[in-house]
Formats: structure tokens, C-alpha cells, sequence
């Protein structure tokens, strides 16, 4: 496909979500900004800066540091809240797993406390 022909294509495709959901924001959206998230979500995973850096092409470090300034900015942002729950059955369990919880301590077989950041 030529440059132009998916230029086009792309385009078109961000007008019509744009316009389909209301939000003008997506018009926003490039082909580089997915670089630049799947870029500070690898960072995030490994945390190894060279990797990106490779897997970018970047020729300096420098050029990808901008990543490591993203990421901190996007998930180190927790707070020290907490909400906690305590489960009494399977049920209670699996609504707390699908809903975010983590586990902090079984007391039972039945009985476990949950938590997640508020």
C-alpha cells in the first residue's frame, strides 16, 4: 500500500471512530503515538532502557530517556490508600479478583482479606 493510500485510510478510519464515539481527541491520535505507548509499556515491563532503545532504533540514549520520564509519570503515581475487604466464600472471592483486589492474607479456608489502591 502506498504512503499516501494508508495515510488516507487512516485518516478516515480516526474521523469515523472520533465522530462514533463524541470525542474529538482521537483526531489527536497518530501512527507514532502507538510508538510512543508500546515504547513506555515495554519500559514499564523490563525496565531495561537499552532494550527499548534497541527495539526503537534510536542511535542515542538519550532519545529514548523521554520513555523512563513517561512511564514514571504514568504509574508511579500510587497512592498509600487502600480500600480492604474481607471474603467469606468462593463467590465473594472471585468478585473480589475480577474486580481488582489483591490478595493479602487467607485466614481460612473460607475467610481471606483483599485490598487494592484507592
Amino acid at each position: 500500500m502506498a504512503k499516501n493510500s494508508f495515510r488516507t485510510a487512516y485518516q478516515k478510519l480516526i474521523q469515523r471512530t472520533a465522530t462514533k464515539l463524541g470525542n474529538q481527541r482521537i483526531l489527536k491520535i497518530s501512527p507514532h503515538t502507538f510508538r510512543h505507548w508500546k515504547a513506555t509499556i515495554l519500559y514499564h515491563e523490563t525496565k531495561d532502557i537499552i532494550h527499548v532503545k534497541t527495539i526503537l532504533g534510536h542511535k542515542s540514549i538519550n532519545s529514548t530517556m523521554i520513555y523512563i520520564n513517561i512511564e514514571n509519570a504514568l504509574f508511579l503515581q500510587e497512592t498509600d490508600e487502600w480500600t480492604t475487604i474481607v471474603t467469606h466464600n468462593i463467590d465473594e472471592e472471585t468478585k473480589a479478583i475480577n474486580t481488582g483486589f489483591q490478595l493479602v492474607r487467607a485466614i481460612n479456608e473460607t475467610t481471606a482479606i483483599y485490598k487494592k489502591r484507592k
